[in-house]
């Protein structure tokens, strides 16, 4: 129910929608009643050959509502499914929004197939909530409460027969589906996650799996996931079939009730005849709200599972606090550390310790250490992505704590060993930097980063297609794009994270020739556990 709840809080700007589309489905419904209650009658009083006028507002009826049906079928539809995405847009958004205060320290053990499953599949699943859950069970409880009043003109004891069996098919099977739903229902969630997690894993390093053999093996656990997941989808598609059938054998017996109770009803002469066919006819007709009760509340087990693999993702706690009336500093600069040590949450032992520092404006360090010593961790804590354990930063004198996260950032540049880019152009990742930057300050970075020539021979430029992860450009090419969209950031201070890692020797030195001339003026914090043929005004070593 916590769950629920917490669904209905997020969707609330669009009840209006998801009101409309119960109504258009309501109507739809009590349509096909009037339809089915308005034929019988038509039927049996045109087979007492009366007078032809009096058979023209039945006719009309017939008209009218098999007409109006198929208007609110459309109504229904329309409406409902502009709600479900409007709603799921909302979600992947509102998901998102928590997100970015997780990244990157807050993601960085977790896989990243089942965070895109938490985002994009169990987001979707929500989709059954809103069509299969609230609406249908809107559209029954207002056809048991219509129909019900209906029949009751005739006879309580046809409201009340016809009630029993439409809570029996409406609750009482639903909620034995619900329960034989629930356990294959998450096993399917988990299960389809697991199948994401493992094809990201495939895709990604299907190299690596080729070249050592493990090819078969990771795809193996693929396959038992896709199983997993089949068996489970096997094993509702059995429970959906016992509730629909179950179902329609509470509707006729609701028929065949109301019929015998009718029959009884006409030879007492509480009723004409010719309704005994128009109360039957109702009832079976007004079980159609009934029918999607099992699957909706069977859905409702897999709902749940995504759900809360949703909200445990959202309520994660977030690496760093953000004070709650941030300040801004005069200045970026200094940039001071005073007894900072850091310690993961996991661990015991400090990763930094007691570090102090201080970076004046114009000043290079290179920090050295080897794998392990902190040298990342104190460039993420420097980007505010993680807090010190213990210790105080500040920034033009303001404390870390009173500044947000996104002015902190605001005032740096970083190049990182694995630069980040996306499928699109090399316009498209230039401009992440600096949206409004003009062709000129594009071609001036690439001079900078030395990449204009290369780019000036490719036939498309600018607009050359880059592939997912800058796949098209080689190492070197593709920390220099790195290296021209951080030029375009022009922030006065910069973190180099192990630029040159992984190139060739003369790669690495002409990349940090080019950094070397592009920083000039600038406050540069460089990591690196190598020489890096850069010149620098002192050396920090971390692990020592």
């Amino acid at each position: 129910m916590k769950v629920q709840l917490r669904l209905l809080a997020l969707v609330r700007p669009y009840l209006g929608w998801m009101l409309a589309a119960g109504l258009s489905g309501l109507f739809t419904v009590l349509a096909g009643v009037g339809l089915m209650a308005t034929s019988a009658y038509l039927i049996a009083k045109a087979a007492l050959r009366p007078e032809t006028y009096l058979l023209m507002l039945p006719i009309t009826g017939v008209r009218f509502f098999g007409l109006s049906r198929g208007v609110f079928r459309y109504g229904e539809r329309l409406l409902g499914h502009e709600a479900t995405f409007r709603i799921l847009g909302r979600l992947r958004v509102w998901l998102f929004e928590r997100l970015i205060p997780l990244a990157p320290a807050g993601l960085v053990r977790r896989h990243s197939g089942d965070v895109m499953a938490r985002v994009t599949q169990d987001v979707e699943t929500l989709e059954n909530y809103f069509v299969r859950v609230l609406a249908p069970s809107f559209v029954a409880l207002g056809t048991l409460a219509l129909v019900g009043a209906y029949l009751w003109s005739f006879a309580p004891n046809f409201a009340l027969s016809f009630a029993a069996f439409f809570v029996l098919a409406g609750v009482a099977w639903p909620l034995g589906a619900m329960r034989l739903g629930r356990a294959p229902g998450a096993v399917r969630v988990a299960a389809q996650a697991r199948l994401k997690r493992h094809a990201v894993d495939l895709a990604r390093g299907l190299g690596e799996l080729l070249v050592y053999g493990g090819a078969r093996e990771r795809a193996a656990a693929l396959g038992a996931a896709a199983s997993e997941s089949r068996r489970a989808e096997a094993r509702l598609a059995r429970v959906e079939g016992l509730g629909e059938g179950g179902t329609l054998l509470l509707a006729h017996a609701a028929l065949w009730a109301v019929l015998w109770l009718g029959v009884g009803w006409v030879r007492q002469g509480g009723m004409d005849g010719v309704y005994l066919g128009v109360v039957a006819l109702a009832t079976l007709a007004a079980f159609e709200a009934a029918f999607a009760l099992p699957l909706a509340w069977q859905t409702l087990g897999a709902v749940q599972a995504a759900a809360r693999r949703i909200f445990e993702l959202a309520d994660a706690e977030p690496p760093v606090r953000e004070p709650a009336e941030p300040k801004r500093p005069p200045s970026p600069l200094p940039l001071v550390l005073e007894g900072v040590s850091f310690r993961y949450p996991e661990d015991e032992r400090m990763v930094i310790e007691n570090l102090d520092l201080r970076l004046e404006p114009g000043e290079r360090l290179l920090v050295r250490g080897g794998s392990g010593a902190g040298k990342t961790t104190l460039a993420w804590i420097l980007l505010k992505f993680l807090e010190p354990t213990e210790g105080r930063i500040s920034m033009g004198g303001v404390d870390y704590r009173e500044l947000a996260g996104g002015e902190v950032r605001r005032h740096f540049a970083v190049v990182d060993q694995r630069p980040h880019l996306f499928a699109g152009t090399l316009r498209e990742n230039l401009l992440l930097a600096r949206p409004e930057a003009t062709e000129e300050d594009l071609w001036r970075a690439l001079e900078q980063a030395r990449l204009a020539g290369w780019v000036r021979a490719q036939p498309a430029s600018l607009d050359t297609p880059l592939g997912e992860g800058g796949a098209g450009l080689s190492g070197g090419q593709a920390r220099r794009l790195a290296v021209a969209r951080a030029l375009l950031k022009d922030a006065p201070i910069w973190i180099l994270d192990e630029p040159t890692e992984g190139l060739d020797p003369v790669t690495a030195r002409e990349l940090a020739a080019a950094l070397d001339a592009a920083l000039a003026g600038k406050t540069v914090l460089a990591i690196s556990h190598q020489p890096l043929g850069m010149g620098f005004d002192r050396v920090l070593e971390l692990g020592a």
